[in-house]
C-alpha cells in the first residue's frame, strides 16, 4: 500500500506508521497526512492551530468527506450522505454503496452499512439510499438484485413479489402459476386472475374469439 502523499517509508515496511514525511512537510500523527505548514491543507482535511505544534492539517474523520482544499474549520468535513460510506480518514469524497444494496444512514464509516436488497426489492445503480420494490408484473426471488424479472405475457403479480409463482394468469387466460398463460378457447371464459381452467359457456350462449 502506498504511503500518503508527501511521505515515504523504508523498503519492506509493514505498517502505515513507517511512513514519514518528506523534508519540508509535517504530520499530526504517525503515518498520517503530510502537509506543508505554510500552504493550504488539501481536500479531506482542515487547518487547525496547536500551541505546541503550530498550524497543522487534521484529517476528516471516517464517515465524512472534505471536498474542498484550504478548509480552516472542522465544519468543512461533511457527513457521508445516505447511499454512501467513508471507511478511511482524510477522504475527499465518500464512496457509493454498490448496486444491489441500500443505505439510509448518513455518516456511515463502513461498507457493511450498505445492506443487500431483500428478495422482492432491487437497486439498479450505485449510491442508493434504499431498495425499491419490484413493480407489479415483476418479481425478484434473490437478494442483492440489480433488477427484477418480468412475469410471462398475460400474467400479473403484486408489488414486491418474491417468487416466479407470484405471477398468475390474467382473466381470459389460463395456466399454472409462474408458467406461460394461454388464452381461453372460443366458447369458454375465465373472469378472474389465477390458475383456474377456463369454463365452458352456458348452453345457448357462446364466447367469440377476441
Amino acid at each position: 500500500t502506498p504511503c500518503p502523499m508527501n511521505s515515504a517509508a523504508p523498503s519492506r515496511s509493514t505498517s502505515p506508521e513507517s511512513c514519514t514525511c518528506n523534508t519540508g512537510f509535517q504530520s499530526a500523527t504517525l503515518g498520517g497526512l503530510c502537509f506543508d505548514p505554510d500552504a493550504d491543507c488539501p481536500s479531506g482535511s482542515y487547518k487547525d492551530y496547536d500551541p505546541d505544534i503550530g498550524f497543522q492539517c487534521i484529517s476528516c474523520a471516517a464517515g465524512k468527506q472534505g471536498p474542498q482544499s484550504g478548509a480552516t474549520d472542522e465544519s468543512a468535513c461533511e457527513f457521508c450522505s445516505a447511499g454512501k460510506y467513508g471507511e478511511s480518514e482524510g477522504a475527499s469524497a465518500c464512496l457509493d454503496c454498490p448496486a444491489g444494496t441500500g443505505n439510509s444512514e448518513t455518516g456511515s464509516d463502513s461498507s457493511g452499512d450498505c445492506a443487500e436488497c431483500q428478495a422482492g426489492k432491487y437497486s439498479a445503480s450505485p449510491g442508493a439510499s434504499s431498495c425499491v420494490d419490484c413493480a407489479a408484473g415483476k418479481y425478484g426471488q434473490y437478494s442483492a438484485a440489480l433488477q427484477c424479472v418480468e412475469c410471462h405475457a398475460n400474467s400479473a403479480s403484486v408489488l414486491g413479489s418474491t417468487s416466479k409463482l407470484s405471477c398468475i394468469c390474467r382473466a381470459g387466460f389460463t395456466g399454472e402459476d409462474g408458467t406461460s398463460c394461454n388464452p381461453c378457447r372460443p366458447g369458454s371464459f375465465k373472469l378472474a386472475n389465477g390458475s383456474a381452467e377456463c369454463a365452458a359457456c352456458p348452453t345457448g350462449s357462446y364466447m367469440a374469439e377476441s
